[in-house]
């Protein structure tokens, strides 16, 4: 009898060690996971951005192809 009462403590011994160890995991898991959505953020934050100085670029552009346009069909601008 107490070899088998041995047996079973050190069962719950190994299940609770294991338990343990998968609380760690799931901790270590979340905090990637935060890091992650963290990282996401920044990135659609540059995305943003860039996609801003895109646009503004694109005005620039469409504003120089209007004036030489006028340049070419007028020889000046007007």
């Amino acid at each position: 009898m107490k070899l088998l009462n041995e047996l079973l403590e050190k069962q719950i011994d190994n299940l609770n060690y294991n338990r343990n160890h998968l609380v760690e995991s799931i901790s270590e898991a979340n905090e990637n996971s935060s890091n992650y959505e963290k990282k996401i953020q920044e990135i659609n934050y540059q995305i943003a951005s860039t996609d801003k100085r895109i646009d503004y670029l694109m005005e620039q552009l469409l504003c120089d192809l209007k004036i030489k346009s006028k340049r070419n069909n007028h020889g000046t601008i007007n």
